[in-house]
């Protein structure tokens, strides 16, 4: 894709215009929807948004009104490439799609249609929405639209697995007992 600016910015040159220099990219929007827990059908979303924590308490920027949820929970950040999410050491724990996180472990990266868990039952739902680049074209919106797309559909995918195998451990668990 770069070949095709060369020649816009050798005219550009030509011209006695300076070459217009590629901006950096700034953080995706994320939105948040609680979909499960006390907070249900509540949402946030801050455009321009860098980092944000959860927490039980008013100190957060995302405050989720959970008792299972520790006051300093835990960290949503855009690493400059994509959102991620860390557990800071909680008390009942992060999942992401039903895998569980490592308190003070790697931040896990956050796709398109995630659902993250806190505590015992407050339950996220990851919207992530590209910043619109002014030098896209049709072509180039419309394939980053079907990326996200994919995303999503693999991010629920992978909810709607690990949750099968959960409910299978429980069923086999179940069945063995009754053995």
């Amino acid at each position: 894709m770069e070949q095709e600016n060369e020649p816009a910015r050798a005219n550009e040159v030509e011209r006695g215009q300076q070459p217009q220099e590629e901006k950096p990219k700034g953080p995706d929007t994320i939105r948040l929807e609680a979909i499960a827990g006390p907070c249900t059908g509540s949402s946030y979303s801050k455009p321009g948004l860098q980092q944000l924590t959860v927490g039980r308490t008013r100190v957060s920027k995302l405050h989720i009104k959970d008792p299972s949820v520790s006051e300093r929970h835990a960290r949503i950040s855009w690493n400059g490439e994509a959102w991620e999410v860390e557990d800071l050491g909680s008390s009942n724990g992060t999942l992401v799609n039903g895998s569980k996180l490592e308190g003070g472990g790697p931040a896990v990266t956050l796709k398109d249609g995630d659902v993250i868990q806190f505590g015992e039952e407050s339950q996220l739902r990851v919207e992530i929405t590209p910043v619109p680049n002014e030098s896209v074209t049709v072509e180039e919106f419309l394939e980053a639209e079907c990326h996200r797309l994919v995303q999503r559909l693999r991010g629920r995918a992978e909810q709607l697995a690990n949750k099968l195998g959960a409910d299978w451990a429980a069923e086999k668990a179940a069945m063995l007992a009754c053995a």
